[in-house]
């Protein structure tokens, strides 16, 4: 399995824009071969700061989600509407 944290704050005149890409990009990413999990989460103290948790069953299904169509339309919105630098973890567990 590979869990994927990333938490990114977006700047306020951008907000509505991203937050209809992250919401496109949940409801697309959830119907891919190998997503358990993904989820965009608002920071309670900064609703420009959001955390996005995913869960995949493999590396191989990260590597195909990277090169889907929603994930284009994705990086032409959020990127350029992020404050700073996002804050990016990346686990790979294995089964034992």
């Amino acid at each position: 399995m590979v869990i994927i944290e990333v938490t990114s704050t977006v700047h306020p005149d951008k907000r509505d824009t991203a937050l209809e890409a992250m919401r496109v990009m949940g409801v697309e990413t959830r119907k891919e071969p190998g997503c358990l999990h993904y989820r965009f989460y608002q920071d309670i103290e900064d609703p420009n700061t959001f955390f996005v948790y995913e869960r995949w069953t493999d590396g191989a299904a990260l590597d195909a989600h990277m090169k889907t169509p929603h994930m284009d339309a994705f990086r032409k919105v959020v990127p350029p509407s992020v404050v700073g630098q996002p804050i990016f973890a990346r686990y790979d567990l294995e089964d034992k």
